[in-house]
C-alpha cells in the first residue's frame, strides 16, 4: 500500500528548497510587535518551529499548494494559543449566552472579536516588509527579533514605550486590615493556591454580630433591599451614568462591592446568607443553611417579610431556589393592581414596569403598621429584553430604570415612614470585552462584571448624614452588617448626628475573590489571577 502511495505522488522524487517569504517574514515581525504592546503572548519553541517550517518550498506544485494551507492553519491556531482570548472550551461553555441574544447583539459580538484596526495595520506591515525585502534580510531581521524578546520583556518596553511607573501597593494596608489576608510571596501556583484556601477558611469562620431585640426606645424604619440584575461600575461607566441625579441621591456607597459570582440567582443567594462569610460555590449549595439567613435575622426583630418581582419567570426560578437553600419571604407579588407589561424577555414571557412595583410598595407599606422588610428585584436590564419585537438597547433601559428609581426616591422620601434603602446590583452585563474575556462571555468572574457598587439611603432622616464613599473591598456580608448595625444602634433616634464614617469604619472587608460553576478569579497585589475549578487545574494571569 504505501509503494503504491510512492508511484502515485512519485514521493521518492520530491525535492524541497529552502529560502524566506517576504509575506511569513511580515507575518512573523507583525506578532512580535503585538506581543511587545501586551496584545498576544509569545510561545517560543512553538513559534520558532513554524517559523523555520515557512521557509520550505516544494518544487511540487501540488505538494506546495497543500502545505501552504496546512502551515496558514497552523499559523493561524498557534496566533490563537498566543493571544488572551478564551479557548475554545470556554466558547463552547458560555455558547447558552449567545443563542438568547438577536442577531443585531450577535453581529455586534462578531464585529468586536475582529479587530479590524490590526487586520489593517498587518496589511499595512505586510506592505513595508514586502519594500523593504529588497534591501534587507527579512529572515534575519525576524531571527533578531525572535532574540529580543528573550531579551526585552514586553513589560519593560510597554513601560517605556508609554512612559507608565510602577503601581505602588498599599501593602500597609493589607497587613494592617485584620478582615483581609496578607498577600506574601511571588505570583506562583503554590502561593495563589495558599492564599485562596487561607481566604476559604477564613470566611467559613466569619459572621456579624447579629441583633436578637429592639431596643425600648427603638425608632421603627423600614427595610427596602433593590437588586437589579447586569449592572457593574464599568457599565454604568460605559454610559457615563455615575453622574445621573437618582444615583447622586445615596448617602453611602461601597463602590468595591464584590458580587463574587456571574450567576444572578447565585447572587442573590448569597445575599440571603450574607450574615455570614463568602462560602465557596460547593458549601453554598450543599445543603439548606438558615444559619447564615439574612431574613431570619430580621424577621426575628419583628418584620414583616414581602418580595416583589417585576418577572415571573424570574420570581419562580429565585423563589425555587432560594427555598431550597435558605429562607426566603413566602409574600410574593402582593400586587393590589396588576402591574403594565414593560418588556418582553429573552423567554418571551413579561416583565412588569418597575415603577407599577414600586407603587405596589408603597400601597402595601401605606396600609400596614407593621415593621416591612421588602425585597424587590428588577429584571429591566437583562438581555434580549424586546419592546413591540424590538430589541430595546443597553442605554435605554438603564436610562429608564435610572428615572424610575429616581421617581421611587421621592415617594419614599414623602411616605412618612423612615425608611432604609439599600440598592445591591447582582452582576455586570458584560458589555465590553478584553484580552481574556470576550464581550457576553461570563464564565470567568472578573472584576469587570462583579465590581458593581452597592448604595444605601436612609430616607426619611431629618438630620440627612454627609456622603461617604468607601472603596475598600467588600461584599454581601457588608449589607447584612450595615442592617444589623442600623437597627442596634438605633440609626432613626437622632440623639446625635449619624456619622456615616464612624458607622462604615468597622463594615467587614473581604478580598476579591470571584467564582462560578467553572472558574475562581482573584486579585494578588496588582495582579488579577484566575483558574479552572477543576482539580490541579493552574493559575494563569488575567490580562485585561
Amino acid at each position: 500500500m504505501f509503494k503504491s502511495l510512492k508511484d502515485r505522488f512519485n514521493l521518492q522524487n520530491i525535492k524541497c528548497d529552502w529560502y524566506g517569504s517576504w509575506f511569513w517574514n511580515g507575518f512573523y515581525i507583525f506578532k512580535i510587535l503585538m506581543y511587545f504592546f501586551l496584545l498576544i503572548d509569545f510561545n517560543l519553541p512553538l513559534n520558532a518551529m513554524l517559523f523555520a517550517a515557512t521557509h520550505a518550498h516544494f518544487q511540487r506544485r501540488r505538494i506546495q499548494k497543500y502545505y501552504r494551507i496546512i502551515i496558514a492553519i497552523l499559523c493561524l491556531a498557534l496566533l490563537y494559543h498566543d493571544s488572551y482570548l478564551p479557548s475554545i472550551k470556554q466558547i463552547i461553555a458560555q455558547r447558552s449566552n449567545l443563542t438568547g441574544f438577536s442577531l443585531s447583539y450577535v453581529t455586534e459580538f462578531l464585529l468586536d472579536f475582529i479587530n479590524f484596526k490590526l487586520i489593517g495595520m498587518f496589511a499595512l506591515a505586510i506592505v513595508l516588509v514586502k519594500a523593504a525585502s529588497l534591501y534587507l534580510r527579512g529572515t534575519t531581521c525576524v531571527i533578531l527579533c525572535f532574540i529580543l524578546t528573550q531579551l526585552i520583556s514586553s513589560d519593560t518596553l510597554l513601560k517605556n514605550f508609554t512612559k507608565e511607573s510602577n503601581v505602588t501597593i498599599n501593602t500597609n494596608f493589607i497587613l494592617k486590615n485584620k478582615d483581609l489576608i496578607a498577600q506574601r510571596g511571588t505570583f506562583n501556583n503554590t502561593n495563589l493556591n495558599r492564599y485562596l484556601e487561607a481566604f476559604t477558611k477564613k470566611e467559613d469562620s466569619r459572621s456579624i454580630e447579629v441583633p436578637y431585640s429592639l431596643e425600648s426606645n427603638f425608632v421603627p424604619f423600614n427595610i427596602v433591599l433593590f437588586t437589579i440584575d447586569n449592572v457593574a461600575n464599568q457599565d454604568l461607566s460605559t454610559f457615563n451614568a455615575n453622574d445621573v441625579y437618582a444615583l447622586k441621591r445615596f448617602h453611602l456607597y461601597l463602590t468595591g462591592f464584590n458580587s463574587v459570582t456571574t450567576d444572578f440567582n447565585e447572587s442573590k443567594l448569597r445575599l440571603f446568607q450574607s450574615t455570614c462569610g463568602q462560602k465557596s460555590r460547593d458549601n453554598l449549595l450543599d445543603k439548606r443553611n438558615d444559619k447564615c439567613s439574612l431574613l431570619k435575622m430580621i424577621e426575628q426583630l419583628g418584620y414583616d417579610a414581602v418580595a416583589f418581582f417585576n418577572s415571573q419567570s424570574e420570581l419562580n426560578s429565585i423563589a425555587d431556589k432560594m427555598g431550597k437553600y435558605t429562607h426566603f419571604p413566602v409574600n410574593l407579588n402582593p400586587y393590589v393592581v396588576k402591574p403594565r407589561v414593560l418588556y418582553k424577555g429573552s423567554d418571551r414571557k413579561d416583565i412588569y414596569n418597575d415603577e407599577d412595583i414600586f407603587n405596589s410598595y408603597i400601597r402595601y407599606v401605606g396600609s400596614s403598621d407593621l415593621l416591612s422588610f421588602a425585597y424587590i428585584h428588577s429584571s429591566s436590564l437583562l438581555n434580549g429584553n424586546r419592546d413591540n419585537n424590538f430589541e430595546v438597547s443597553y442605554e435605554e433601559k438603564l436610562t429608564s430604570l435610572l428615572v424610575r428609581i429616581n421617581k421611587f426616591i421621592d415617594r419614599l422620601d414623602e411616605l412618612g415612614k423612615p425608611t432604609l434603602f439599600i440598592m445591591v446590583p447582582t452582576s455586570g452585563a458584560a458589555l465590553k470585552g478584553d484580552k481574556t474575556q470576550l464581550k457576553g462571555m461570563r464564565a470567568i468572574p472578573s472584576d469587570n462584571i462583579t465590581n458593581t457598587t452597592a448604595m444605601i439611603k436612609f430616607c426619611g432622616m431629618k438630620n440627612t448624614p454627609q456622603t461617604v464613599s468607601l472603596s475598600d473591598p467588600v461584599s454581601y456580608q457588608s449589607i447584612a452588617y450595615i442592617i444589623a448595625k442600623s437597627v442596634s444602634e438605633n440609626v432613626y433616634s437622632e440623639k446625635y448626628p449619624l456619622s456615616l464614617e464612624a458607622f462604615s469604619e468597622d463594615i467587614p472587608r473581604t478580598e476579591l475573590v470571584g467564582e462560578t460553576d467553572s472558574h475562581y478569579f482573584i486579585k494578588y497585589k496588582n495582579k488579577y489571577f484566575y483558574k479552572t475549578t477543576e482539580s490541579g487545574s493552574n493559575w494563569k494571569e488575567y490580562v485585561k
